[in-house]
């Protein structure tokens, strides 16, 4: 799996620990939902202000979501 789906991954899982639908959590960052599960498909690339909006929805430092494992 490369990289940026592993990112994608771990975004969805983080939400998905906080209890968070994805409507709820794009609309609380400010994000269409459409393009937040266009992002969590792995559809799209994201920027690094993307991760860095995710992340503080998340109340994550944005390099907590660049940390992947290697599989």
């Amino acid at each position: 799996m490369n990289f940026s789906k592993k990112v994608c991954k771990k975004i969805r899982y983080e939400r998905k620990k906080r209890g968070w639908s994805q409507m709820k959590f794009a609309t609380a960052i400010g994000m269409s939902t459409y393009h937040y599960g266009e992002i969590e498909r792995l559809r799209v690339n994201i920027s690094v202000d993307t991760v860095a909006r995710i992340a503080a929805g998340l109340n994550m430092q944005p390099y907590e979501l660049l940390q992947v494992d290697d599989e």
